[in-house]
């Protein structure tokens, strides 16, 4: 195989109970030895995973599912959402009374305090700092936002894609989803940095466990799912690894060839 790129998700495939797997980072740093680009690919924030990139000396990275591409520390490809609809977005869920949280490059922004029940699933998930703002020191024509948070359960889900056409609703708990531009997923930022850096999507490998891996699962060369990752995730994939726990990014690049 002529493999030169691996693209990996972050939670649920490198990130168990908040916490880094131990062999994410001999996984890294085996397959940059190998000449082998490594890429995290995440539906994360930038301030959400750059602690993860960091720690893992990982130079390439597609953040906000897909919408903000990010090569050796200079953006190479955005997809903010437009200002009109952010404004929607705010209009919408104060009406209805829906915690929202609005992400940029720079910042996690709110403006109501989250409710104390979703602390858990907020915390689960490491979420970095939320920023409490009045409204009116916000201004959605000078900000950048390439991804809002909505905590709600699925029966909301058919009115806020009905009111957001333009969007793309990535459900990742049952009381919150992802909104950003419809037109981006993992694998358009992956497409963009494979181009980027010159390679061929069919020498790209990607591992994940999420419905939001799948568009890249379609895309690559040879696509691996967690033993963590539903059923229906799983059945995309071109291989079933272990489950987080088990080191399964390890184990796939072992079978792969990729590492010893």
């Amino acid at each position: 195989m002529d493999i030169r790129m691996v693209f990996l998700d972050i939670d649920g495939t490198l990130v168990h109970d908040r916490r880094l797997v131990p062999s994410a980072h001999r996984v890294v740093r085996g397959l940059q030895n190998n000449g082998i680009e490594v890429a995290l690919c995440t539906g994360r924030s930038v301030l959400h995973g750059r602690k993860v990139q960091a720690e893992l000396g990982v130079r390439h990275c597609v953040y906000f599912n897909g919408a903000l591409t990010y090569s050796k520390g200079h953006i190479i490809q955005s997809f903010p959402l437009s200002a009109a609809v952010v404004q929607r977005m705010i209009s919408f869920t104060k009406r209805y009374k829906l915690p929202l949280i609005l992400h940029t490059t720079e910042s996690a922004v709110t403006f109501e305090s989250i409710p104390g029940q979703f602390r858990p699933l907020l915390d689960a998930y490491d979420f970095p700092p939320i920023q409490v703002i009045e409204e009116t020191e916000w201004s959605c024509d000078s900000q950048s936002v390439f991804q809002s948070n909505v905590l709600l359960t699925p029966d909301w889900d058919d009115r806020v894609r009905a009111k957001f056409p333009e969007c793309l609703l990535y459900r990742w708990d049952f009381h919150a989803i992802d909104l950003q531009k419809g037109s981006c997923d993992k694998s358009v930022g992956a497409q963009i940095l494979l181009s980027h850096l010159g390679i061929r999507p069919d020498q790209a490998i990607h591992i994940g466990d999420g419905g939001n891996d799948i568009p890249l699962f379609q895309q690559v060369g040879i696509s691996v799912a967690m033993g963590n990752a539903a059923p229906d995730v799983q059945k995309q994939a071109s291989l079933v690894t272990t489950t987080v726990e088990e080191d399964g990014v390890l184990r796939a690049c072992q079978s792969l060839g990729l590492l010893k």
